[in-house]
């Protein structure tokens, strides 16, 4: 409250000095992260599928972090460069265990020269992270062309009710394309469609209708999760965690072990549940990943 920040939200723009001021009230420890950066964390741990993640890598401290926190679970990197700096990210934890999310800028190192066709041409699935749609949409619509031009099969994750704010036309183009995978939590899919339920466009009006066909992946918190598509439709009761430490990552966990059984053509229900497992694991512990499997 004394910083106007949203609590459990993606607060960006904020001047250096207070987040400075807010660094100086508690204890302050670098650790790697990102949406897409723990899924993939995830995914690497548990260890059936490989991966490449695209970025634009830095030679500073956060960036050697990052990138060797990826490499040790077994995802490939490109080679990192001079010039840019990493993005940082502040999370700021209240005793409760809840998260607030607080920034001075969205980074603008990522480049259409960082998204690899050669990557892309061989893989069978694009994971686009919402914050990369927020912050250039231009490189994600650029990646999507080469995917869908190679084939591949495209996933959204929502991220942030921030994304939806701001990129609802956006979103709401992949999926009128024909997007194979929406994963957002509830609040997430509802904001998307009443962004979309306000303008008047009839093609926009049309894509509601595409939402309620795209396979999705719906979490509900401690409501558990839902899987919907034409076909099925397959729910899965979250574990509950009384007094959790810190749910920084919850969501990211649980797409990760979610993903890795989809992914592979496991049931719906065995990949569900596994999702739940990794993010009840996660929110046991301060951090957005795990340094080992919980089954």
């Amino acid at each position: 409250e004394r910083y106007h920040l949203k609590e459990n939200a993606f607060n960006s723009g904020l001047p250096p000095d207070l987040l400075a001021d807010l660094a100086a009230q508690g204890s302050a420890v670098l650790v790697p992260g990102g949406g897409l950066a723990n899924l993939s964390h995830g995914i690497g741990l548990l260890g059936r599928l490989r991966g490449f993640f695209m970025t634009a890598l830095a030679e500073d401290e956060a960036g050697t972090v990052f990138a060797r926190s990826l490499k040790q679970v077994g995802l490939d990197l490109p080679p990192a460069r001079d010039g840019i700096s990493t993005f940082r990210i502040n999370v700021l934890i209240t005793p409760d265990g809840h998260r607030t999310f607080a920034v001075t800028h969205m980074p603008a190192n990522f480049t259409k020269a960082d998204v690899k066709e050669s990557v892309i041409s061989k893989s069978r699935w694009l994971l686009i992270e919402g914050f990369t749609l927020l912050s250039q949409p231009d490189i994600v619509a650029y990646a999507v062309s080469m995917a869908r031009h190679h084939r591949e099969k495209i996933a959204l994750m929502l991220s942030d009710y921030t994304v939806v704010a701001n990129r609802a036309l956006d979103i709401a183009r992949l999926i009128d394309d024909g997007l194979d995978l929406l994963v957002a939590n509830e609040g997430e899919l509802h904001a998307l469609l009443q962004t979309l339920k306000d303008t008047d466009a009839q093609q926009v009006q049309d894509v509601i209708m595409r939402v309620h066909e795209t396979p999705r992946v719906i979490t509900y918190g401690p409501g558990g999760a839902v899987f919907m598509d034409k076909n099925s439709h397959v729910y899965s009761p979250a574990k509950i965690v009384a007094s959790p430490v810190d749910t920084t990552g919850a969501g990211d966990a649980f797409a990760a072990g979610f993903l890795d059984g989809y992914l592979r053509g496991e049931e719906l229900a065995t990949a569900l549940a596994q999702g739940h497992a990794m993010a009840h694991a996660v929110v046991q512990t301060v951090g957005a990943r795990l340094s080992k499997l919980p089954f």
